[in-house]
């Protein structure tokens, strides 16, 4: 008779493995109409794959919701997704982190980035990892496949992803 304990944990992975796959296509389906800002114009679900990629290479120990939520960090803001959406999907902890990292896009874009680096040092910690690999993906892709000209916002400042 096998071992319970040995047959628990690849369930258990297995598990985690179909919610990110989940997570992974529903973001896909939301962002399926946009496209990064760059030269390139590569389709905006690769952002959000390296995001969550950045975000489990981070972790010292297995957090599927985190990795899903980084998958998910754009789908309240960009796609019209509401909170109760995310949490009856995927629960309450992926839900309150999506909104955690959600900007208010009624605010103007500068208000938006203000609000960002002054609340960033209140956000939790699972929030602030996913912030950073925000982060971190997009000067990756500013690096990588500059903005077309003319992709400069009102402002003059060159924008990597969707207006965020």
């Amino acid at each position: 008779m096998p071992d319970p304990a040995a047959t628990s944990e690849p369930a258990a992975e297995l598990k985690s493995v179909q919610a990110i796959l989940q997570a992974a296509s529903f973001a896909a389906e939301k962002h399926a109409a946009q496209r990064r800002k760059g030269a390139a114009a590569e389709p905006y679900v690769n952002h959000l794959l390296e995001v969550a990629h950045l975000v489990s290479t981070a972790l010292s120990e297995p957090d599927t919701n985190l990795v899903i939520a980084a998958l998910l960090h754009d789908v309240i803001e960009d796609s019209g997704v509401t909170n109760d959406e995310v949490a009856e999907r995927f629960g309450a902890d992926v839900a309150e982190l999506v909104v955690e990292v959600t900007d208010d896009k009624a605010l103007p874009k500068a208000e938006r980035k203000r609000l960002q680096i002054v609340n960033a040092p209140k956000k939790s910690v699972r929030a602030q990892v996913i912030k950073l690999a925000d982060k971190i993906s997009n000067v990756r892709a500013i690096l990588s496949s500059p903005p077309a000209i003319g992709a400069c916002s009102a402002s003059g400042n060159i924008s990597s992803g969707r207006n965020k």
